[in-house]
């Protein structure tokens, strides 16, 4: 990964992101609007909704950034594809890996833009909100796992057919009329091609068992290469040992009038979920692994064997691939499907599988640190801009984040919330110097007291 020694603050970013071509007639206007939104997003504040980011940042107009996010034209996957540019040149590598999963937003009322009663994954339950489906680039990191690098590669609102087909509802949201309906694991795909497209470098493809049970979605990732570890439900598999000899129509005849199937199971094997091929596994073949997650040390005993998707029972398929399986101490157990790895191996699987953690972690960070679930308006072209500049603020952590000192990688990585309150910091310095004409860094970083709760009473 390539790595610089300092900051280049939150201006210089938006310069180089917002400094590429996009189709606006008043560029410098679009810039200063775009670093507003956001430094909102970036100082402190229990809201990151338009009226209390207008309040806190300096020379903010409320008309203005409502017309910005709300009205004004600008593509914001242009944008997206300009930060993942810019941060494919400063925080990317080989061995990177796009996790694949969703995210929902509770909202209340049913006029905003795909809300509806669906499964939200926050509460674990149907409720009323918003679905979106996104991809994160995660660098492992061999030293701790928490210093794994990571920034979104974008997200799409899922909208369903109720959605698709109500015209007076796509008219009052401002819902393109190309929009069709597609399902979560298209919308996966198309994020996936969309960094493909941008070149961005990884070795795999990870996500959960939402995704890891489509075999839609497995098969287009195999049509593109995309090597994959994805989750699957022990007990919802069934699967043969890769080396059992499938019968084809010619090794028995058809019987009872029935139409002859394609190939078929030997009548003295059965297909097996991952609870069962577990169960028959040697304890001395499991391989105990460990790693740190935040400030915890971890392990689990893995094991994988090479199997066969097997349909209805009995019915193989030509899908032939690793299945990783994972015990915890708890006895929980977890199953991956993995394919396309020129040199597949344990080590590699579950340093694979457990790094879809980051995607949940950066979820989390969004929505906590910069309000990606506070946007209050309710179109299609708001929600967008609002999302688009979020995941924008969150590569702008990532990114000094990645450039932060480590003391030969004595100590971790800051946390992104930590990167951001030392972004804060500087904003507020800046504050203090333009408003007083005094550069009160030096105190600052004494640790005097009274200048810390000034600067903080000032953000």
């Amino acid at each position: 990964m390539q790595q610089n020694t300092s900051g280049i603050g939150v201006r210089r970013f938006v310069e180089r992101v917002a400094g590429r071509p996009v189709k606006t007639r008043r560029a410098n206007h679009w810039q200063r609007q775009c670093l507003i939104y956001l430094k909102g997003q970036l100082l402190p504040g229990a809201r990151k909704s338009m009226e209390p980011m207008v309040r806190r940042v300096d020379d903010s107009d409320y008309q203005a950034m409502q017309q910005f996010i709300t009205d004004s034209p600008w593509d914001p996957k242009e944008l997206m594809n300009n930060t993942i540019e810019v941060m494919i040149e400063d925080a990317s590598s080989p061995e990177g890996i796009i996790s694949i999963d969703d995210t929902s937003f509770l909202k209340q009322g049913k006029q905003s833009v795909g809300v509806e009663n669906q499964y939200c994954g926050l509460l674990g339950k149907i409720t009323g909100c918003q679905v979106a489906t996104s991809a994160f680039y995660v660098i492992p990191s061999d030293i701790r796992n928490r210093d794994a690098i990571t920034w979104p590669l974008g997200m799409e609102l899922y909208l369903s057919k109720s959605w698709i087909a109500n015209k007076v509802r796509r008219r009052k949201t401002g819902i393109p009329h190309e929009t069709v309906f597609n399902e979560k694991w298209v919308l996966a795909l198309e994020l996936l091609d969309n960094a493909c497209k941008l070149k961005v470098p990884h070795c795999a493809v990870n996500a959960d068992a939402g995704y890891g049970h489509i075999s839609r979605f497995r098969l287009g990732l195999r049509e593109r290469h995309e090597p994959y570890v994805l989750g699957v439900r022990p007990s919802q598999i069934s699967v043969s040992p890769a080396r059992i000899k499938i019968l084809s129509p010619k090794d028995f005849p058809p019987s009872g009038g029935r139409p002859r199937v394609r190939c078929r199971l030997p009548l003295n094997v059965k297909s097996l979920n991952a609870i069962e091929i577990a169960k028959r596994i040697p304890t001395n073949k499991w391989k105990d692994i460990h790693w740190t997650e935040e400030d915890k040390t971890l392990h689990g005993f893995y094991t994988m064997r090479k199997v066969r998707i097997i349909k209805q029972g009995r019915v193989p398929t030509d899908e032939i691939c690793w299945l990783l399986l994972e015990k915890r101490d708890n006895d929980e157990l977890k199953a991956y499907y993995c394919w396309g790895f020129k040199e597949p191996s344990l080590e590699l699987f579950a340093k694979i599988s457990r790094n879809r953690y980051h995607i949940e972690k950066g979820y989390r960070e969004m929505k906590d640190e910069l309000g990606i679930d506070h946007f209050e308006g309710r179109s299609w072209n708001g929600w967008h801009h609002h999302v688009v500049l979020t995941q924008m603020a969150y590569a702008y952590l990532a990114l000094e984040r990645s450039k932060a000192e480590t003391d030969g990688n004595k100590k971790p990585l800051p946390t992104i919330p930590e990167v951001r309150r030392e972004v804060v910091k500087e904003l507020a310095l800046k504050m203090f110097n333009d408003i007083f004409g005094v550069n009160i860094t030096a105190e600052y970083d004494k640790g005097t007291k009274r200048f810390i709760d000034f600067i903080a009473r000032m953000a």
